[in-house]
């Protein structure tokens, strides 16, 4: 009789102290916050400058040369947001991009980034996690038009959408990774390269 209700007073008691423990790991996490930036970089055009390439990113721009044989890899543009943990980020902007000297061409991104946090990595080191990230690159295509004299051809635009979407992503904090590459029907190569790292409120 004694061990029945030993055991009763047992299950009371861790039934009342998991939802207190639950609330204390939910309101540590609310603390936490996460600066999330992402790059995305191209070949930029013959200029005769030097691309502009924060100090942070020479090592991806090595990998780059080194694996694609791109030797002017610059930003053409940052993304930069802070976000609390579990949290997610939408963002839309212009674009401007474009290469073989012509005239940058203008269109719309995309990006999204899904439930930040913390999670372990293959070798058992913290590490931050992105449940799922999705970019989209909306640009306009040159398209020439034949004509029937004999006269340069007419040039036309048309929509080109490049994108990618992944699940999960994990990361060494404060480590940028090239995290996708992206390819244009104007053979520009689109590299987006994400860092993350924890912040204090």
């Amino acid at each position: 009789m004694f061990s029945r209700k030993l055991t009763a007073l047992l299950v009371l008691f861790f039934m009342a102290a998991f939802p207190a423990i639950a609330q204390n790991a939910a309101s540590a996490n609310s603390d936490k916050l996460y600066e999330v930036e992402l790059y995305l970089l191209a070949e930029l055009p013959e200029d005769g400058k030097r691309p502009e390439l924060p100090s942070a990113l020479s090592g991806v721009a090595s990998s780059i040369r080194q694996k694609y044989g791109k030797n002017r890899i610059g930003v053409v543009d940052r993304y930069f947001t802070v976000i609390a943990h579990g949290g997610t980020y939408d963002h839309r902007s212009i674009l401007r991009i474009g290469n073989h000297g012509s005239s940058p061409r203008r269109g719309f991104a995309e990006i999204r980034f899904g439930s930040v946090g913390e999670t372990a990595a293959a070798d058992g080191r913290g590490a931050l996690a992105m449940r799922s990230f999705r970019f989209v690159a909306r640009l306009p295509v040159r398209v020439p038009i034949a004509r029937s004299d004999d006269k340069p051809p007419i040039d036309t635009f048309v929509n080109e959408s490049v994108y990618t979407s992944i699940d999960r992503l994990v990361f060494a904090e404060n480590t940028p990774t090239i995290v996708s590459t992206l390819n244009t029907s104007d053979s520009d190569t689109l590299f987006l390269v994400m860092s993350m790292r924890r912040i204090s409120k």
